[in-house]
């Protein structure tokens, strides 16, 4: 490979780490999350120390050490002993993808069971707030009973345990 296209492999990883992160913002994440989470799907080897993160990324000790705590609990990475490198490391969580739709999933019901709460306070059915809640009520309920069984379909044929 020539030191022209290593360049340009550089420069195209770089704006793919930038795009996750942008796109991280667009769903009110932190965009250093993003960039985190954006390096650890391309990165070689498939592993790294935060060290090594916090060089890709350009963040501080403090941000890349909360962010990874953050993507953790998300279930999207994980922590990492490797043999012959020094510290932890982070790598993507095998299954994170689903990892992800399902801590999303917790996000609907819960925001489910807070539209049933708030029907209940304004109780009549013919306010316009009562029916934009119930619409959104509806829509979470609809993903609520539908996302499990879409999972559940998407782990049978994708995910090897």
């Amino acid at each position: 490979m020539s030191t022209f296209n290593l360049e340009d492999k550089k420069i195209k990883e770089q704006r793919f780490i930038q795009d996750v992160g942008e796109l991280f913002t667009e769903f009110n994440y932190p965009r250093m999350a993003g960039l985190i989470l954006g390096y650890l799907l391309i990165c070689d080897p498939p592993y790294q120390t935060a060290g090594e993160i916090q060089a890709a990324v350009s963040g501080s000790k403090a941000s890349i050490s909360s962010m990874t705590s953050l993507l953790i609990h998300a279930g999207s990475v994980e922590r990492t002993n490797i043999i012959g490198k020094r510290g932890i490391c982070y790598r993507i969580k095998t299954g994170s993808l689903t990892n992800l739709l399902k801590f999303k999933l917790h996000f609907l019901k819960q925001m489910r069971q807070l539209a049933d709460q708030g029907l209940e306070i304004i109780g009549d059915s013919n306010t316009p707030q009562y029916k934009k809640l119930k619409e959104i009520r509806d829509l979470y309920a609809f993903f609520d009973k539908e996302w499990p069984a879409l999972l559940e379909r998407w782990e049978k044929k994708h995910i090897k345990l």
